[in-house]
Formats: structure tokens, C-alpha cells, sequence
């Protein structure tokens, strides 16, 4: 069901804050939860600022990161990151990989110690585009 509704400017990045809260309880439930949205709070920063629209293919995600890791990409191309880019787009997909396993692989243990490891890197990514952000100013 697609919410036909348009949202002016929804705040993509307080699914980090989401993700620290859900961190906190020690359970399977709220650590993979807690994945899924500090990967989402990247993913749609960097999807927003790419201006890309190709998001209800199947592989989109996919798609996405790899014209982000490609030099010869438009995508790529648009991110002035002070040489950082690759860093920012691999730390992208590393969260994406884990964010796969935490959505669809009930088989594996996720301790708070991965769900804390995968915050860390997306604010470690936040702290990245702020940088840059304030040395174009």
C-alpha cells in the first residue's frame, strides 16, 4: 500500500535517533529493528541528496550503491566529498549487508555489540556529510 500523501520534508535522519533508542533494550526484536533504521537513515540522506528516484525497482538499493562506488557514474560524481566518497559509500553498503541480515536472516544472533557497531558507522557516515556540508559553506 503506497500512501498517496506528500510528506514535505520528513526528517530521515531521526531513524538514527530511533536506532539509538531501540538499541538500548536488549532484545533480538529491538536490535534488528534498531539495524534496519540506522540504515535507513543513511540510505534516504544520500538517496534525497543523489536526487535519485529509482526507488521501487527491486534492486534498487543495490542499483543505488553501486553507481554511488562507480567514479564513472553520474551518481558518484555528485557527492564533492574532500576524497572521502568511497569511505562514505562503502560504510553505505556494509550497513545495507547488515541491514539484510537483521530484516531476513532469522537464524543469526544480533548482540547489542553488532547493533552498537552499526550505529557507530552510520554516525561515523552523518558525521561525513557534515563535514563536508560545512567545508562547502
Amino acid at each position: 500500500i503506497y500512501i498517496n500523501t506528500i510528506c514535505m520534508g520528513f526528517a530521515w535522519r531521526s531513524y538514527l535517533t530511533l536506532a539509538t533508542i531501540l538499541s538500548k533494550e536488549n532484545s533480538q526484536e529491538n536490535h534488528r529493528c534498531a539495524i534496519s533504521r540506522a540504515y535507513y537513515a543513511v540510505y534516504n540522506i544520500l538517496r534525497i541528496r543523489a536526487n535519485y528516484q529509482n526507488t521501487q525497482a527491486i534492486s534498487s538499493h543495490r542499483t543505488f550503491i553501486d553507481s554511488l562506488k562507480n567514479p564513472s557514474d553520474d551518481l558518484f560524481n555528485r557527492f564533492p566529498f574532500e576524497g572521502k566518497s568511497d569511505l562514505i559509500f562503502h560504510s553505505l553498503e556494509y550497513l545495507r549487508l547488515a541491514r539484510n541480515e537483521a530484516d531476513y536472516d532469522g537464524t543469526i544472533l544480533i548482540r547489542k555489540n553488532d547493533c552498537d557497531s552499526i550505529i557507530s558507522k552510520a554516525e561515523s557516515i552523518f558525521e561525513m556529510l557534515d563535514d563536508a556540508d560545512n567545508t562547502a559553506l
